[in-house]
């Protein structure tokens, strides 16, 4: 089990590394010492992996049977729990388009994507997305927010509206995410697809691509380093809590994992950031309908909270989101 965690831990870049040196100690090496640790090789190792077309899970890790469980089995059903807890809410079909978009390029192999209507309304209402071992489903809601948000500033760069960024969301949080939209799916309402030019209908639909890789490829990353897996050898060994489960050192790889690929797929790293922040502004704006705005979301009060065990502050994620970038960029 230790071998398993020091080698998800060594899989973080150097800037989050440094701020995990007494975490990392058990590990050996890089962690410790006043001076910021180098990337590890298998950082390189993990970026150059990522230049091959058909990009499947980290073999780093492994299920076997043991006389402790049957992990294939166990990893098996974890995704029909996460079928069983969201499927009555799936919309076939929806968005497929910008998956496989975003799939070609970041040359992954295959993804079993899934899109509720509203994952509020669910039995796992969490923002943004869920991934089990070979699963991912991400929240409908949040994605038709985006839409509408990508129309609207494709239509503020054609200079046809005046509206800020702060004022789009607002407008398009009011129409997508009031009472009477709960749990059901919505084209844009505040900026109508109608009401663009062929021109900005382009810009916006690159728009939504970026914005959604952010969270797409974030859940891709609990998929791809085998997440799922590291839970459960945690649970067996630590039963009813312990590493993984209280700290957000999972959700933190995933972060670096996201920007890893939103930057080989191209993609400008404040999408990936705008798409972290209607992310929780969509969690937070369900509660209270019309009374949060965005620039809540984006004041420094609320970027620097830390209000769960199991995420770190938005301003440390997108800091996890940038190592991604910027590691992607030096290899």
């Amino acid at each position: 089990m230790l071998t398993d965690i020091c080698r998800l831990r060594r899989a973080f870049s150097a800037g989050a590394l440094a701020t995990m040196g007494v975490w990392l100690a058990a590990c050996g090496g890089g962690g410790d010492s006043g001076s910021p640790p180098s990337a590890a090789p298998v950082e390189v190792q993990l970026a150059r992996q990522l230049q091959a077309s058909g990009l499947e899970k980290n073999p780093q890790f492994s299920p076997v049977i043991t006389a402790l469980v049957n992990e294939p089995a166990a990893l098996a059903q974890m995704d029909q729990q996460i079928v069983q807890s969201t499927s009555a809410s799936y919309l076939a079909g929806r968005y497929t388009n910008t998956f496989n978009r975003l799939a070609q390029r970041a040359s992954i192999a295959r993804v079993y994507v899934q899109v509720s209507s509203d994952l509020a309304c669910t039995a796992v209402p969490f923002g943004g997305g869920v991934a089990a071992n070979t699963l991912m489903v991400l929240d409908g809601k949040m994605l038709d927010l985006m839409a509408d948000v990508a129309n609207g500033l494709a239509m503020r760069e054609s200079g046809r509206t005046s509206l800020s960024l702060l004022q789009i969301v607002d407008l398009a949080a009011s129409q997508q995410m009031s009472f009477s939209r709960f749990c059901q799916a919505a084209d844009p309402l505040a900026f109508p697809d109608a009401s663009l030019t062929p021109g900005e209908l382009d810009r916006s639909v690159e728009l939504f691509t970026q914005m959604t890789g952010g969270t797409f490829f974030h859940e891709f990353g609990h998929i791809w380093n085998w997440h799922s897996l590291a839970k459960l050898r945690e649970q067996i060994f630590v039963p009813g809590g312990g590493l993984f489960t209280y700290t957000s050192v999972i959700e933190d790889n995933a972060d670096i994992i996201s920007g890893i690929l939103n930057a080989k797929s191209g993609h400008a790293q404040s999408s990936a950031e705008l798409a972290y922040d209607l992310m929780a502004f969509t969690v937070i704006y369900r509660r209270n309908p019309g009374g949060y705005s965005f620039g809540n979301t984006t004041s420094w009060q609320t970027q620097y909270q830390q209000t769960s065990p199991t995420y770190s502050s938005l301003a440390t994620r997108k800091a996890l989101l940038s190592s991604g970038f910027s590691g992607w960029r030096s290899h």
